[in-house]
């Protein structure tokens, strides 16, 4: 098969009832209920470059890949494209996407509940599971930031509606009362500063502050104010257009006569510390970013950078009635309480879905 027939995508399944118990019973809302994101395949085989390449058509910033006979082995994500391959030096067309996926991804069951399965990916800090149907075939694919702000989005229409089902549910998920929603202050405190660069610092600076902290850098004039913000998927686009633009022989030398100015994205939107991280799921929610960075207004610096992963483990660590990870579902299952809205269904060119696709039975999958 040639590289264009590798985007193949698959449906998740309609609603419907499981064990007799409906999706939206007492016992939570299920995965099945919600709308996946399409999957995109990749065979482990190919090449980096073409991989990132069709990851960027297919507007996604990961892909499962599946073996010779068609099992699923692994998943490449952005992070593994500039982290593990750019970052490191490594060529993006000589290194094969089985030398730099995350094998054996945990997986996740329709049949199993919303809330439990955010919990899963807060827990193991994995912003991308595969979703699997009854049969074990691939279905979707699980974003947390997807599933997160379809959350909000459902929420923000129910507040419209009823404020007195829409305030209990956002309080369920970062605190009880004013007190227990913590700031981002109070989320950065203890962790190590952000990394940083100066827009005219060699590309590598850039690569090492990713390595090391594996978190987007900020990006500083000489007045130490923040001027960009050079992420995952900034590298992983970037690193791209630099190697298809030059001879195989000069990909790596082409990649580190970069500038970080080159690559970051300038004036990124940012918010104050003082602010809760309620605020700051909301101000990603609105304008779908990926990753915010965190300034201290009084000090007029930036102190920090975070995505929805360091929000959710934040706010649901510092609720009062959270005693760890077993408790995190108790937290989340409001969030998933509203009626989920009917979604177009996406299919083949030929206009039929695709069949579904088996995982390996060696993969693992989220507890019950």
């Amino acid at each position: 098969r040639d590289s264009q027939q590798q985007v193949s995508f698959c449906l998740a399944g309609s609603r419907r009832q499981v064990r007799g118990v409906d999706a939206m019973s007492h016992e939570g809302r299920l995965l099945s209920d919600i709308t996946p994101s399409p999957v995109l395949f990749l065979p482990g085989a190919m090449s980096v470059a073409e991989a990132a390449e069709l990851m960027g058509k297919a507007r996604t910033d990961a892909g499962l890949v599946e073996s010779s006979d068609g099992r699923l082995v692994g998943i490449l994500t952005d992070s593994d494209v500039s982290i593990k391959v750019a970052a490191s030096g490594l060529s993006l067309r000589k290194t094969k996407v089985e030398e730099a996926m995350t094998a054996n991804p945990l997986c996740v069951r329709e049949q199993e509940r919303a809330d439990k399965a955010l919990a899963l990916m807060v827990e193991k800090r994995a912003r991308h599971l595969p979703l699997l149907n009854a049969s074990g075939g691939l279905c979707g694919m699980l974003d947390i930031a997807k599933v997160l702000y379809d959350a909000i989005t459902r929420l923000e229409k129910t507040k419209d509606a009823s404020e007195n089902a829409y305030f209990p549910a956002m309080n369920r998920l970062v605190g009880v009362g004013g007190d227990g929603v913590p700031t981002l202050a109070e989320a950065l405190a203890g962790r190590p500063g952000p990394a940083t660069a100066a827009p005219g610092d060699a590309i590598e600076v850039a690569f090492a502050g990713l390595r090391r902290t594996r978190r987007s850098v900020l990006v500083l004039d000489e007045q130490g104010k923040l001027v960009g913000i050079l992420s995952k998927s900034d590298v992983a686009k970037r690193a791209l257009r630099t190697t298809l633009s030059v001879d195989e022989a000069d990909e790596s030398a082409a990649l580190l006569r970069l500038r970080v100015r080159d690559v970051m994205t300038p004036r990124p939107d940012f918010i104050a510390s003082t602010r809760s991280v309620l605020d700051a799921l909301h101000k990603m929610h609105d304008g779908k970013y990926a990753n915010l960075p965190v300034v201290d207004l009084d000090l007029d610096e930036p102190v920090g950078v975070v995505d929805v992963l360091d929000l959710l483990r934040a706010s649901i660590g510092g609720h009062p009635h959270v005693q760890g990870p077993a408790k995190m579902p108790s937290i989340l299952e409001g969030f998933f309480a509203a009626p989920k809205e009917a979604a177009p269904r996406l299919s083949d060119a030929d206009g039929r879905p695709p069949p579904p696709r088996k995982a390996s039975s060696d993969l693992g999958s989220a507890p019950e």
